[in-house]
């Protein structure tokens, strides 16, 4: 994994960031992915070549992903804005899709012939947590540092959740793949659970399980809580590519979207405001949902996708109102490019504010 410095010695810098650092993937002439990295206020820049799967920042301003050059196997990687390191060092197994906790761990996945694993790197040491010869993916942490994930050694996927030293089969499910965790502020952990006809929607609150709603047809990616403890999903009917967003206020199911036109991607602000993407006005719009109403916030002919919020409430997406995709900031008034590369796409962006 080669990375090429395009502005500044990242060495030089240090880890006092001179500003909000936005990391964006964008495609190389090769059809391999890059991960160029850019200070917002003064334009530095650097970029890591051949990255797969998901990038992520931690609390501290640590960029976390997987990477490996051509013929290599992808291996995990932190960059602090001073040093890159190898945090996974294997030879003979593909590494990805690195997951922060909040205390600073790392947990990504580690996938071998017939076999996937569960590690956690603690800053010193990696440990491996799954120890067992099946499929074992989808690693998420709780806010008090349990580490969630699916596992097939019992059968079809189960969920389990590791507290630093033990692995309690939370799901216990014969005939149902539990996958999809994720965790609230407060604690309480969400799935989707697939059977032969349906999926649906599970709540652990560390006692119970609340089944929240049953789809018959497919959920559409990830499951997304808000800061105050609503749940977010998109789903759809058999048969019906009409996908809504549903939210759960841990009393009610509604549908917000309610379109003939799919919807998909919810995003939670830190304020509980919650952008998706939308296709009602005949193309690709980003809408944004405040509790009442409905706002286009796009509002533009080109393809615009894939809303994301900075932890600090400004909305980032991609639009290709430019002639390119590109990485845009809303803030609240005004759409802006804040990626400016004419030279290539971009398709996804995470912002590190200090």
């Amino acid at each position: 994994m080669i990375c090429g410095l395009l502005a500044f010695s990242a060495r030089a810098m240090g880890r006092a960031f001179p500003g909000d650092m936005l990391a964006l993937g964008t495609p190389d002439a090769a059809g391999r992915f890059n991960l160029l990295v850019i200070d917002l206020q003064h334009h530095f820049q650097v970029s890591f070549e051949d990255v797969a799967g998901s990038v992520e920042w931690n609390q501290e301003g640590e960029l976390a992903f997987a990477a490996g050059s051509p013929g290599d196997l992808e291996e995990v990687y932190v960059w602090d804005g001073a040093v890159l390191r190898n945090i996974s060092q294997s030879s003979n197994v593909i590494d990805l899709d690195p997951v922060w906790s909040a205390d600073g761990r790392l947990a990504f996945e580690a996938l071998s012939v017939g076999n996937s694993d569960v590690y956690v790197w603690d800053g010193l040491s990696l440990i491996n947590v799954s120890q067992s010869t099946s499929q074992d993916f989808d690693p998420a942490w709780s806010p008090d540092g349990r580490l969630a994930f699916s596992s097939t050694r019992e059968g079809d996927p189960d969920l389990y959740v590791w507290d630093g030293t033990a692995l309690t089969n939370l799901t216990q499910s014969a005939d149902a793949e539990d996958r999809n965790p994720a965790w609230s502020v407060d604690g309480r952990l969400a799935f989707i659970s697939i059977g032969s006809s349906n999926q649906d929607v599970y709540v652990w609150d560390g006692t119970s399980l609340a089944h929240i709603a049953q789809v018959v047809g497919n959920i559409d990616g990830r499951l997304v809580w808000s800061s105050d403890g609503r749940l977010a999903f998109a789903a759809s009917s058999v048969g019906n590519f009409n996908y809504e967003i549903y939210v759960w206020d841990r009393v009610a199911l509604a549908n917000i979207s309610q379109d003939a036109q799919s919807d998909t991607n919810p995003s939670w602000s830190v304020d509980g405001r919650l952008a998706f993407l939308s296709w009602r006005d005949g193309n690709s719009e980003i809408y944004l949902w405040d509790g009442t109403a409905l706002t286009n916030v796009s509002q533009n002919p080109a393809r615009d996708d894939t809303p994301v919020w900075s932890t600090d409430g400004r909305l980032l997406f991609v639009s290709e109102r430019d002639g390119d995709a590109e990485i845009y900031l809303w803030d609240g008034a005004t759409v802006m490019n804040v990626s400016n590369t004419p030279e290539s796409d971009e398709f996804y962006a995470e912002l590190w504010t200090r």
